[in-house]
């Protein structure tokens, strides 16, 4: 039964001059994210690839030294590889981790009926979606951009007295803008997929199919189309990944036969942004459509 067929009625006095209601969401539900035990378990092995990218570092560096040149110490050698592999790799990252823990953000609510509770309060529609975005926002950048302002600051550290230092950091900063799109897209996309079913299980199938498949059917059409790189925006991961290409400057390994990668063709530095774009977009329009349908919201 709803809270208005009980005889609720708005609570219509003077707030308090505490928290912003969205904060109080965003802090109770990151709490119950956190409570998970594989919450805390998978930071050991995701941490440990970080370190695994801090150690390239220094392996690279001491290379270059070696050889006086070459890896690292001219400018014009540092491709974008380094980083275009530290970001693509973390759009998995946050997949893995909030296929994990992020499920429930607003499933959980639907199925035990809580968001009855929510909005027995002087809470409103948007203070819950952004709450709920925002606990899903600073779970991802546990794994993402905590560990990545890691790897920046020794990466920058190791290249201060290297000519290459201004390139090096610049493709950095566009790593960590990068990360907060992409998080802040997936982070819809999963809210979007959860206020769909009270089943938190039938998010995280929904989450992997559409992380996963897509992903397939783009490497199974780039095999058949040698050589384009149109068939990475057929999928989430791949738009990100051609996103993240033309931010660090990154145009591949090249064909064999060939001397040099080519470089991306022009529509490259606009499409999958426009993908990426559609996916937020969507997802904003499910959430927006799905809590407009549920009963009690202000």
């Amino acid at each position: 039964m709803s809270i208005r067929d009980q005889s609720y009625k708005n609570y219509e006095g003077t707030l308090g001059a505490g928290s912003p209601l969205w904060w109080v969401v965003a802090t109770h539900s990151l709490r119950l994210h956190w409570h998970f035990v594989r919450s805390k378990l998978l930071l050991f092995p995701i941490y440990f690839v970080f370190i695994l990218f801090i150690l390239a570092t220094f392996g690279e560096r001491m290379l270059a030294k070696t050889f006086g040149g070459g890896l690292g110490a001219d400018p014009e050698a540092i491709s974008g590889f380094y980083e275009y592999a530290l970001g693509y790799l973390q759009v998995w990252v946050v997949a893995l981790y909030f296929a994990s823990s992020g499920g429930g953000v607003v499933a959980e609510d639907l199925r035990y009926r809580t968001i009855q509770l929510y909005f027995s309060k002087p809470l409103g529609k948007a203070d819950y979606i952004i709450g709920k975005f925002a606990s899903l926002f600073m779970l991802g950048s546990i794994v993402t951009l905590i560990p990545t302002l890691l790897v920046v600051l020794v990466r920058m550290l190791v290249f201060v007295p290297s000519p290459s230092f201004s390139d090096v950091a610049l493709k950095l900063a566009a790593v960590v803008g990068y990360d907060i799109v992409m998080l802040a897209v997936m982070c819809l996309m999963m809210m979007a997929l959860s206020s769909l079913t009270p089943r938190t299980g039938y998010v995280v199938l929904a989450w992997a199919g559409l992380m996963l498949i897509p992903s397939v059917v783009s490497t199974v059409v780039g095999l058949v189309r040698t050589g384009e790189e149109w068939p990475g925006l057929l999928s989430v991961a791949g738009s990100l990944g051609l996103g993240l290409k033309t931010l660090v400057g990154y145009e591949g390994f090249a064909q064999p036969g060939q001397l040099a990668a080519e470089a991306l063709p022009e529509y490259m530095t606009w499409a999958p942004w426009c993908v990426v774009l559609a996916l937020a977009a969507g997802a904003v329009g499910i959430l927006y459509w799905r809590t407009s349908k549920l009963e009690g919201i202000a």
